[in-house]
């Protein structure tokens, strides 16, 4: 779990410094195929997705996300409380399907990974 968090915290750090579609390719080059990551996204503290990166097979939903809204789920909530957390099995609000949520937050970003 912790190598899965200390994947997602530079661009915790990054988004503190530079706008996130910036770090698209960051992204994108974190998922990869989604061998570890279906998706990773970049989200501002309303709750509003900012930048996302699918495995490659997936570009069509990459521009999708963009502008959701999370700031009701459980994950993104939870991360008011603390910097890092766990979600138990969830459906994901981008791809529909089952998976398990990290959110590691940094000042004014979050940055929340969905894991199968």
């Amino acid at each position: 779990m912790r190598a899965i968090e200390a994947q997602l915290k530079p661009i915790a750090v990054l988004a503190q410094h530079v706008p996130p579609k910036a770090l698209k390719g960051t992204l994108s080059a974190l998922v990869g195929v989604g061998e570890q990551f279906l998706a990773v996204h970049i989200v501002d503290a309303h709750g509003i997705v900012r930048s996302s990166a699918f495995p490659n097979k997936s570009g069509e939903n990459n521009e999708r996300t963009i502008g959701s809204d999370i700031s009701r789920t459980p994950l993104f909530l939870g991360l008011a409380e603390r910097d890092r957390l766990w979600s138990d099995k969830q459906l994901s609000v981008s791809s529909g399907e089952v998976v398990i949520g990290v959110g590691i937050r940094q000042g004014e970003w979050t940055v929340i990974g969905e894991v199968a």
